[in-house]
C-alpha cells in the first residue's frame, strides 16, 4: 500500500511504512482491532485515527480492510479459493470478503479470478 502515498512527505511515509510493517504481521488475525494496531505502533486510537485520516483518507478500521483485500489478490490468482482467502487475510465471512472486495475493486472475487486467468491464457 506504501506505493499509494508517491509524492507526500517523508514523514508520512514512513509512518505508513510502519503502520504496514505492522499489518503484515497482524493482518491474518481476523480479531485485529484498531486498539491493537495503535499499541503496536505506539499512538493512542486517537491519534492514530487523525495521522491515517491526514495521510491515507481513510480511518484505520478502512485502511486494514484494504491491506487486507489487497493481500487478497496474488492468493486469488494463485488460485486459492475464496473461502480461504478470506480466513487468510482475516475475513471472518467469505460473504463479507466478498461485498468488500466488490465495493474496493468493482468485481466480486469470482469476476477477479476470471479476469486474471483470461489475460494468462
Amino acid at each position: 500500500m506504501l506505493s499509494l502515498f508517491k509524492g507526500v512527505d517523508s514523514a508520512a511515509v514512513l509512518f505508513i511504512a510502519k503502520v504496514d510493517k505492522v499489518l503484515n504481521c497482524l493482518y491474518s488475525d481476523a480479531s485485529l482491532s484498531v486498539s491493537q494496531l495503535a499499541k503496536k505502533v505506539a499512538l493512542s486510537e486517537r491519534q492514530l485515527h487523525r495521522k491515517l485520516t491526514s495521510v491515507a483518507a481513510v480511518t484505520p478500521n478502512e485502511y486494514i480492510r484494504q491491506y487486507r483485500l489487497f493481500q487478497s489478490l496474488p492468493m486469488l490468482r494463485q488460485g486459492s479459493s475464496i473461502s480461504q482467502v478470506s480466513h487468510e487475510v482475516g475475513f471472518n465471512s467469505p460473504a463479507y470478503f466478498s461485498a468488500c472486495f466488490k465495493k474496493q475493486f468493482s468485481m466480486t472475487p469470482k469476476q477477479y479470478i476470471q479476469s486474471t486467468s483470461d489475460t494468462e491464457g
